[in-house]
């Protein structure tokens, strides 16, 4: 049985354990416990099998924007579907706000071609290139979707 649903600071070390298979560069627990104590703006709605997280995605809204923060998915559960549903219930989540922002934004490395052809499904289109974006000086593709 699969399931979505808002995630809250109980869900901090399972997220941290999904990041450590999905990520170089992890979120540990107390990134995550940080994001649900301070951060406001953000939500995070994970994605379950029974009472295994296999993904999540992480956004934040600010005045008329959202932005993809992260997506994970667990590599076993990749290209299935599973990112599709997380970003349709972050479209449905933010369609229902009293006032629902009109644009959403992510970035993604310019390497990630899996990714990318995932945001582009998904009605994102190439906005411009942040040079040096990521830790590594790599440079990050700036998308937006109109909502």
């Amino acid at each position: 049985m699969c399931r979505i649903s808002r995630c809250d600071k109980s869900d901090a070390p399972a997220l941290a354990e999904l990041e450590k298979q999905c990520f170089e560069y992890p979120f540990s627990g107390k990134d995550f416990e940080n994001e649900f104590e301070n951060n406001p703006f953000a939500a995070i709605i994970a994605l379950w099998i029974e009472e295994s997280l296999i993904g999540y995605l992480e956004y934040m809204v600010t005045y008329d924007s959202s932005t993809v923060v992260r997506i994970g998915v667990l590599p076993a559960f990749r290209r299935k579907g599973f990112a599709s549903r997380l970003f349709h219930a972050m479209f449905e989540e933010l369609k229902a706000l009293e006032e629902p922002p009109s644009t959403s934004t992510l970035e993604v490395s310019v390497d990630n071609v899996g990714a990318i052809a995932l945001y582009r499904k998904e009605g994102y289109v190439e906005a411009s290139v942040k040079k040096g974006y990521y830790k590594d000086g790599s440079d990050a593709i700036y998308m937006v979707k109109g909502l």
